[in-house]
């Protein structure tokens, strides 16, 4: 028997009588408990529901409440109401409660971004400025890292005005961090100092970043921290999900946004093209390297 799953919803300032979906699912586990009734003084039974909340991300979550009313229906055999059920619901149908876990709605899918969303598309202008970064780092992609610092210093500038960019690190032995970094929140005693901590990947435009790169990153941050992860390719649905799963504290920036970011600078500075602004970058390369 299917659950549908309800919360209190405020409306107008009422704070009764209305409740939102949220979802349907099905009951794992239930168990009568004993609870305490404070006004009452009283002891009293209840009982308690697991539920396993199903995703519909086949109906692009949207909940078609014909089956709802299918089911109602005491004309209809089984198979008839099911016609209208979610993809997922028929899926547990026939393979029954061991499907369950690769069933469960897992809301952080809802923020994964797709391949298609993270690389240009073909013949734009980002995909020409992209292109160009890979091609001019091609050869010595230590280089990147300082563009990937300025990338990511204008990005975090937008909602952190205290942020400052700090150095480059060595090219080899640097442990998986290539540019650090600090934000500074608040003044005199009460203030904090984050640190943040940055890997920068040149690297194919076609094929997804390495999770192992990223883990190392990760591997790096202490409590208060924030690392940052710069690559010209893009992040695959599975890192995607670790990182959120984890609530590790990562910026992640593929190659369509740095390309966006650096077509905004070129614009917004007066450099004649992308080729001048890279030439600018990378004479600050050295001087940055502590």
């Amino acid at each position: 028997m299917p659950d549908n799953i309800f919360k209190s919803k405020s409306i107008d300032g009422k704070q009764k009588g209305y409740v939102e979906f949220n979802g349907f699912g099905i009951i794992t586990n239930a168990e009568r408990i004993v609870q305490y009734h404070r006004k009452e003084k009283i002891d009293f039974v209840n009982y308690v529901f697991d539920f396993a909340v199903l995703e519909m991300t086949t109906e692009n979550e949207f909940f078609d409440w014909q089956w709802i009313n299918l089911r109602r229906d005491k004309n209809l055999s089984i198979e008839e109401s099911l016609k209208k059920a979610p993809s997922s619901w028929k899926k547990w149908i026939n393979l029954g409660n061991k499907s369950i876990d690769i069933l469960r709605r897992n809301v952080f899918k809802l923020n994964v971004l797709s391949t298609s969303e993270q690389k240009p598309e073909e013949g734009s202008k980002e995909l020409k400025t992209l292109t160009e970064i890979y091609d001019f780092y091609e050869k010595d992609k230590y280089k990147f890292e300082n563009l990937a610092s300025k990338v990511a210093e204008t990005i975090i500038q937008k909602s952190a005005k205290n942020y400052k960019a700090g150095w480059i690190t060595k090219g080899s032995g640097d442990s998986g961090i290539d540019f650090i970094g600090r934000m500074d929140i608040g003044t005199g005693f009460g203030s904090a100092k984050v640190i943040v901590l940055g890997q920068a990947k040149c690297e194919s435009l076609n094929n997804p970043t390495g999770g192992n790169h990223i883990a190392r990153t990760v591997a790096k941050l202490k409590r208060g921290w924030l690392g940052v992860y710069v690559t010209t390719s893009y992040f695959s649905p599975n890192v995607q999900i670790e990182i959120l799963e984890d609530k590790y504290p990562l910026l992640l920036i593929n190659g369509k946004k740095i390309a966006e970011v650096v077509n905004e600078i070129v614009f917004d500075q007066g450099y004649e093209n992308v080729a001048e602004y890279l030439k600018k970058v990378d004479s600050e390369y050295e001087g940055l390297i502590q």
